[in-house]
């Protein structure tokens, strides 16, 4: 901890708008236009950020903060500790959420500094207010998985009757949901595309209804998840038709043992590795 003064030393976290620049509250333009250094997770995007709101920055010091340097926390406190106004935003929302600064903010925060946060829009909070589904309880968990099977562990562990909700990336949406409508065919699935932006679109369902609304779905912007499931009865859950039928699909577009294993695991409730190393002796 810090003997001197440590609590007159303070930064500000801005949200900045995740869309519609009219979310921008009062307050953080005016913390925008008196700050003297900005910590930016892309400095580009934050200098057009204040060209939009017509501020002028060139009296501002900025320096960029992002998940390829976070090695470099010591250096940059060092740098913030003789400014007056320093503050940290990001690219779009919360500087913290799912964004790189916490690092820096916890490093922060373990010398003896103080912080200060300027609140705004949150896609996690829009989408859960937009989802219908029960608000409390509820659980933000960041963005999915990329590979297909810690992706299914992903859904698979998902809280019977509590609210979950993830960003996904337009590559990898409709693969995402292909999973979890496979895996919860019973959950209720809001899916919300560009929130707060021109081409803001909705969709609810079940997941036993993805087959329609699949086609529908556009692959482009940004998503956010909220997902909700009663849960299954006893303690065993059996495969749902579509999931049985989404893997005979994929088997009969590309035959391989593998992907027959994991069918017949599917059917038998087997091991899919003890099915697969079966059908390599037969």
């Amino acid at each position: 901890m810090l003997n001197r003064n440590s609590q007159d030393r303070r930064v500000t976290l801005i949200t900045t708008p995740i869309g519609n620049l009219g979310d921008l509250s009062i307050r953080a333009k005016e913390c925008l236009e008196h700050a003297d250094l900005v910590i930016a997770e892309d400095t580009r995007v934050t200098q057009k950020l204040y060209q939009l709101l017509e501020i002028d920055y060139h009296h501002i010091e900025f320096l960029s903060f992002h998940e390829h340097n976070q090695d470099q926390v010591e250096t940059l406190v060092s740098k913030i500790v003789s400014f007056e106004n320093p503050i940290i935003v990001s690219d779009a929302g919360s500087p913290v959420l799912s964004d790189p600064a916490y690092p820096l903010v916890k490093h922060w925060l373990d010398l003896g500094y103080d912080i200060e946060s300027l609140p705004g829009p949150s896609a996690v909070l829009l989408a859960l207010e937009l989802s219908g589904l029960p608000p409390l309880p509820f659980e933000f968990s960041g963005f999915l998985p990329r590979k297909k099977e810690a992706l299914k562990r992903v859904f698979q562990g998902l809280v019977a009757g509590k609210t979950t909700l993830f960003f996904e990336s337009p590559h990898r949406i409709i693969d995402s949901l292909n999973c979890l409508c496979c895996v919860l065919p019973e959950a209720d699935i809001f899916v919300g595309r560009e929130l707060t932006k021109k081409f803001e679109q909705h969709w609810r369902f079940k997941g036993s209804q993805w087959s329609e609304i699949k086609k529908s779905i556009k692959a482009k912007g940004e998503f956010v998840l909220a997902i909700n499931h009663p849960g299954e009865k006893g303690n065993e859950r059996s495969a749902s038709s579509l999931e049985l039928k989404t893997l005979a699909e994929d088997y009969m577009e590309k035959p391989s043992s593998k992907k027959m294993a994991k069918l017949l695991a599917e059917i038998t409730g087997k091991k899919t590795s003890d099915i697969y190393e079966k059908l390599k002796k037969d």
